[in-house]
């Protein structure tokens, strides 16, 4: 079995028990309507945190580094759960096992938060675990509703999750978050290059927006219970989500909610719904990002301008890109000896309209551009005022005579 199915044979697993403890996630009312807030059937409902020092540190006293759990990285760690540690000792109380205790093998399902904690190494072969429990470490730091709302955008955006294995995606998470969520920091960083990660950039996997389930918005996060998140104000996270134009939030047949991202141009997500889109754009269409569209939108731009399918106007900065439709019945053919002499001029790229009026000037020709109109300088008052205000006209109408025979 490949890494990439085991990972995600053990995602369907639980998620399937986290739905089942939330009776399918019916706690929460509609998409636009804020539900009755009712106490959590998770057991661990709380954020918490999957750092693995906050459960061990190694047996000698001395500072362990541990890998992020979630991930590969470029040191034998391979992320597959449950992971496995050796000689270590407690840094927290465990049932019960004291503060310091010391273990040989201590094997941990970080998707899970089973702990299993054995005595030793026969211990862990023949399966005689001397504790044996569903963990989650709370985590220290409070954040507010907008830090989530942005890590589930990108999520959903993203179309897979960080925790995956194999992820080499290049997140915005700092270490302490990432040490809470379990993952691998980016592989260059300011000035800092670390050996060991494989974050690169170059993910190689799928990019697909699905909508996803409250349990996998709530392990995305590292909490235990979405619907039971609240900000130090008292605000619920799943208020703000569902008032957030950019997350769509439906209902699902069964009981519970679905989210999903909503682009700006959220009925095109292939290539040639993109040339239908530009194709009704006479005016020129912004060329999109996947933010707008879908994932890999680029590439497609890129596809269709080669393929000569549509015109791709940038901006002298270079920064922006406009689409125009590339109608047949609008082209016509320019003859050849035109084209000769186009060539023959020697000009390459961009032509400056001040060059065009020079060489019209050469041949006797008067330039039709119009000049920019000079600035007006505007003078400035000389000496102070004079102190009178300028007394306001007003209108005389004495000589009227109203309806009423008053003047």
């Amino acid at each position: 079995m490949s890494l990439d199915s085991s990972w995600k044979d053990e995602q369907v697993k639980f998620i399937e028990k986290q739905q089942a403890r939330q009776g399918g996630g019916s706690s929460a009312a509609g998409s636009s309507k804020a539900s009755a807030r009712q106490p959590s059937k998770v057991k661990h409902p709380w954020p918490f945190s999957r750092d693995p020092a906050n459960f061990f540190r190694a047996s000698d006293g001395t500072v362990k580094t541990f890998p992020a759990p979630m991930n590969h990285n470029a040191h034998s760690h391979t992320g597959i759960q449950p992971v496995k540690y050796s000689k270590v000792t407690l840094m927290r109380d465990l049932g019960g096992f004291k503060t310091n205790t010391t273990f040989e093998v201590a094997q941990v399902n970080w998707f899970t938060g089973l702990i299993k904690l054995f005595a030793s190494e026969n211990d862990a072969l023949m399966g005689n675990a001397a504790f044996e429990d569903v963990v989650f470490n709370k985590a220290t730091t409070k954040y507010a509703n907008m830090f989530y709302i942005r890590e589930i955008l990108e999520y959903l955006q993203r179309g897979h999750s960080l925790l995956e294995p194999n992820c080499q995606c290049i997140h915005k998470c700092g270490e302490e978050r990432a040490k809470e969520l379990g993952i691998t920091l980016p592989k260059a960083r300011k000035s800092i290059t670390d050996p060991f990660s494989t974050r690169d950039g170059e993910c190689k996997l799928p990019r697909a927006r699905t909508a996803r389930t409250a349990v996998e918005l709530a392990h995305e996060l590292a909490v235990g219970d979405l619907y039971a998140v609240e900000d130090i104000k008292g605000g619920r996270l799943v208020d703000d989500i569902a008032k957030n134009p950019k997350i769509l939030v439906t209902e699902q047949e069964g009981g519970g909610q679905l989210f999903a991202f909503k682009a700006t141009f959220d009925a095109v997500s292939s290539k040639q719904e993109l040339l239908q889109l530009v194709n009704i754009s006479p005016l020129g269409l912004k060329e999109p990002t996947e933010k707008d569209t879908y994932n890999g939108v680029q590439q497609d731009v890129a596809a269709l301008f080669e393929e000569g399918a549509i015109y791709k106007i940038t901006n002298p900065d270079g920064k922006t890109s406009v689409l125009f439709p590339r109608l047949k019945s609008h082209e016509c053919k320019v003859d050849s000896d035109i084209r000769q002499l186009w060539a023959e001029s020697g000009y390459k790229g961009r032509i400056d309209a001040d060059d065009i009026d020079r060489e019209l000037l050469k041949v006797g020709l008067q330039p039709t551009r119009q000049a920019k109109p000079e600035k007006r300088v505007l003078g400035k008052r000389k000496g102070p005022g004079t102190g009178k205000r300028r007394k306001k006209k007003q209108n005389n109408l004495g000589h009227l005579v109203l309806p009423s025979g008053r003047q």
